[in-house]
């Protein structure tokens, strides 16, 4: 989790902190690697001309950060880890507007646009499925959940067996990649409930039901 701009832990010890980042800069989007052992997150830097926004991927045992995404022209957010580790996939900002890319996840090697800009339109939240039989990575395209194959580079809308909400934000997939799981609202800024949908389309079930604004 973060506090105060840096990432920590909870571990048999309590809480241990794994970046001390300066004023001006905040760490954001932790994810875990299936091991365990590594933590991909955003770091967002302020305190130069223009923010920055990078990936970095964090050992956990000996606190060394590495980064993965030195590219001034171009912000990263919001890591995704592949099921084998190997890979980190993420949304990228640019001139050219929203894309989501691939790289390797020891150095940031090998890295190609997954999914390209739509002039005009947001493309953010990918979550890879945790199915290793299934190399696919939901997002989302302005308040419409869609799939990408990371292999045949389809792109897909989830198409629904029943009425869903008209925004859908932040998908997530359960363990065992059965299942997506995403908030979903009438309008963006009313407020939200949980939904769930499997993975070939049959839904969504609504889980929560106002008046709160539920949020995952």
């Amino acid at each position: 989790y973060t506090k105060k701009g840096d990432l920590l832990v909870f571990d048999a010890n309590g809480e241990r902190r794994l970046t001390e980042t300066e004023e001006g800069v905040e760490d954001h989007d932790p994810e875990w690697s299936s091991d365990n052992k590594r933590i991909a997150f955003t770091r967002v830097d302020k305190t130069g001309e223009t923010t920055s926004a990078d990936i970095w991927v964090v050992d956990v045992d000996s606190r060394v950060a590495t980064l993965l995404t030195p590219t001034p022209a171009v912000q990263e957010f919001g890591p995704t880890w592949s099921p084998d580790d190997a890979r980190i996939a993420f949304r990228e900002l640019s001139a050219e507007g929203d894309a989501i890319s691939v790289m390797n996840s020891s150095d940031g090697s090998d890295r190609f646009v997954l999914v390209e800009p739509v002039p005009g339109t947001e493309q953010r939240a990918p979550a890879w499925s945790p199915d290793p039989d299934r190399l696919v990575i939901v997002f989302r395209r302005a308040f419409d959940l869609h799939t990408i194959g990371v292999e045949d580079l389809e792109v897909d809308p989830v198409r629904f067996t029943k009425d869903a909400p008209a925004v859908q934000l932040g998908p997530v997939w359960s363990p065992d990649g059965e299942f997506i799981v995403f908030e979903g609202a009438a309008t963006r800024e009313g407020p939200a409930d949980i939904y769930r949908v499997s993975s070939n389309g049959t839904g969504p079930d609504r889980l929560t039901r106002g008046p709160d604004d539920d949020r995952l």
